[in-house]
C-alpha cells in the first residue's frame, strides 16, 4: 500500500493522506464515512492480499467516502517468487486506474453546484466533461476552451487549465476548425508556455502543454524535454506516455514511440479516458 500511496502522491490535483495516517486503521472493521470525516478525504483506497501456495492475489478497491459506494475494483495475481514484479504492477495499474474515476466522480460533483457557485476548479472540471464527451463536435470543443478559459480567468496561476485550453487549441486544427490559423497557433502556443512555465513540477500540464508545443508551435525539442520531464515526474500518467509516443514517433525514435504507447494503453485501456492524441 506504501507503494501505492507514493505513485497516488505523484498527482499534483490529489490531495493524498500520508501512510502514518492511513495505517491507523490498519486491521480495524470501520465505517467507510467516519474514516473520510476522520482524515477530510472524498476518497479511500482499501486492499487485501491472500496467499495460497506460491501464489498471491492483491484486491484493491476505490471508495466514495460520502455514499460509502465502490467506484472501481479489481485484483491482481501472481507468484510469490515475483512479489516486488507484483507490487510494481499493482501500484502502476492501482493508480492508472484511480486517477481518471476520481477525475470522472470529481466531474459530477461540479455538475451538481449551482452556476453561480462554481470556482476556477469547477469551470476546469466542467470544460473536462465537455471536452471528454466528444472531441469530433466542434461546438462541444468551443465550449470546452471558453469553461477552461473561465477557470483562467478565475485562477490566472491554474496551470492545467491553460494546458487543457491549449490543447482545445489543438484539437482545432486537427479537424480544420481553424478560423485564424495565425491568430490560433499563437494564442495555442502562448497558452502552452505559459502552462509549462507554471505547471514545471505538474506531470499533467507539461504533457498537454508539452504537446501542443510540439503540435501547434512546431517546436518538437522542447515538446519532448517537457514530456520528459512529466514521466520523470510521474512515470504511471498514462497521458504523459501517450503524448511521448507521439513526439518520439516524430523524432524518429520508432522502438520508444512503441513501448511507450503500448504502457499507455496498459494504463488507460480501451473504453477509459483516451491517451493517444492527433498526429
Amino acid at each position: 500500500m506504501e507503494d501505492i500511496t507514493i505513485a497516488l502522491a505523484q498527482f499534483r490535483h490529489l490531495y493524498v493522506i500520508a501512510r502514518n495516517s492511513s495505517f491507523t486503521y490498519k486491521g480495524q472493521a470501520v465505517d467507510i464515512k467516519r474514516v473520510g470525516r476522520e482524515l477530510g478525504v472524498d476518497y479511500v483506497v482499501e486492499g487485501s492480499v491472500r496467499r495460497a501456495g506460491d501464489r498471491l492475489r492483491i484486491a484493491g478497491q476505490l471508495i466514495d467516502t460520502s455514499t460509502g459506494a465502490h467506484i472501481w475494483a479489481d485484483r491482481f495475481d501472481g507468484k510469490l517468487e515475483n512479489l516486488f514484479d507484483l507490487q510494481d504492477q499493482v501500484a502502476s495499474n492501482i493508480v492508472g486506474a484511480i486517477t481518471p474515476k476520481v477525475e470522472e466522480a470529481e466531474i459530477e460533483r461540479a455538475k451538481r453546484k449551482p452556476t453561480e457557485s462554481l470556482d476556477a476548479y469547477d469551470y476546469y472540471l466542467r470544460g473536462l466533461a465537455a471536452f471528454d464527451r466528444t472531441v469530433t463536435n466542434r461546438s462541444v470543443v468551443d465550449e470546452a476552451l471558453r469553461l477552461f478559459m473561465k477557470a483562467i480567468e478565475r485562477d490566472p496561476d491554474f496551470a492545467i487549465a491553460h494546458a487543457r485550453a491549449a490543447r482545445c487549441y489543438a484539437t482545432r486544427k486537427s479537424n480544420g476548425w481553424m478560423a485564424d490559423s495565425a491568430y490560433e497557433t499563437t494564442e495555442a502556443t502562448r497558452l502552452a508556455r505559459r502552462a509549462v512555465e507554471l505547471g514545471w513540477d505538474d506531470a499533467v500540464a507539461l504533457s498537454y502543454g508539452g504537446y501542443v508545443l510540439g503540435y501547434v508551435g512546431g517546436d518538437l525539442d522542447g515538446s519532448a524535454a517537457c514530456i520528459d520531464r512529466a514521466l520523470f515526474l510521474n512515470p504511471n500518467l498514462a497521458a504523459a506516455l501517450g503524448v511521448s509516443s507521439w513526439v518520439r514517433a516524430c523524432l524518429g525514435e520508432p522502438d520508444k514511440a512503441v513501448e511507450h504507447a503500448a504502457l499507455a494503453m496498459r494504463l488507460s485501456p480501451p473504453g477509459s479516458a483516451p491517451v493517444c492524441l492527433a498526429v
